[in-house]
């Protein structure tokens, strides 16, 4: 009895070829308008789902003449630690961004993340972060005048 297994690479582009259509299908309530921008993103994510499909199908072919070195594995180890590390602190920095408000929270993710991948200057960590932070609090809070979460401190 032959087995099937579900090949990893080709279980994400089809699902999101399948979230594509539930969410076109969603867009039916909405207004001409409304639904413009979200169907645009819609489409993009359909078409590039779709490439992403064909190019794990033609890469099938090549796999096999493909030599993997010890170095590559543990490189490609390194880059799932840090994707991983990447979406706990962002999981992290949303949980805590209504408690800690918009500055805290941005200010703290803005500096551990890049430190913790090996970015070590932490002068240019500091002044990006800070600039960041100002620049969107600017933009948002004073020009647009969109509340920014302040967090239970009440702080800006």
């Amino acid at each position: 009895m032959k087995q099937w297994s579900i090949n990893k690479e080709i279980f994400i582009p089809i699902l999101l070829i399948f979230i594509s259509v539930i969410l076109y299908k969603a867009q039916v309530p909405y207004t001409r308008m409304a639904a413009f921008f979200p169907l645009i993103l819609i489409i993009l994510l359909l078409v590039l789902s779709v490439v992403y499909l064909i190019e794990i199908f033609y890469k099938k072919k090549y796999l096999d003449k493909i030599v993997v070195t010890k170095k590559q594995l543990s490189e490609n180890k390194k880059k799932i630690y840090n994707i991983t590390l990447i979406l706990i602190l962002l999981f992290l920095y949303i949980a805590n961004i209504s408690i800690l408000g918009f500055v805290v929270s941005s200010l703290v993710f803005l500096i551990i993340t890049p430190y913790l991948l090996g970015f070590r200057n932490i002068y240019i960590l500091i002044i990006f972060s800070i600039t960041f932070v100002l620049v969107v609090f600017l933009l948002f809070k004073i020009i647009l005048t969109v509340p920014l979460p302040e967090g239970l401190l009440g702080l800006v």
